[in-house]
């Protein structure tokens, strides 16, 4: 009694390839919408810091924004490891996904921003 397994070894091989596309598919969507929203927050406290202090609203504001970066600092942190986590599995499970050029220099000066942002925050 011999049973012949080839077929059911392709159509297994096409499953699990099925499933490893839709779930790199989904992470890279993911990941893509938490760095973009990380990325448009950082450069909307940096547009508010970057004000310039002509008067007194203007100086109130961007104290507010100095003492919002400080209290925010180690959760944006927190926020910003699992997104590039993210792009390490799709790096690791991805041959045909390719990232767009805009979103890598994203993904690649994240923290450096971040941490640039802080340091001009408490350097103001």
């Amino acid at each position: 009694m011999g049973l012949t397994t080839n077929k059911l070894k392709t159509k297994l091989r096409e499953v699990i390839d099925s499933y490893r596309k839709s779930f790199v598919r989904e992470l890279h969507n993911k990941a893509k919408n938490k760095i973009e929203k990380i990325s448009d927050e950082m450069k909307q406290i940096q547009n508010n810091v970057s004000k310039s202090p002509d008067s007194i609203d203007n100086l109130v504001n961007i104290m507010k924004e100095i003492k919002h970066i400080v209290k925010q600092e180690m959760d944006m942190e927190e926020r910003i490891k699992p997104v590039l986590e993210m792009y390490k599995l799709l790096a690791n499970f991805s041959e045909e996904e390719e990232i767009p050029a805009a979103e890598q220099e994203i993904k690649n000066n994240i923290e450096k921003d971040w941490k640039e942002l802080c340091h001009t925050a408490s350097n103001t």
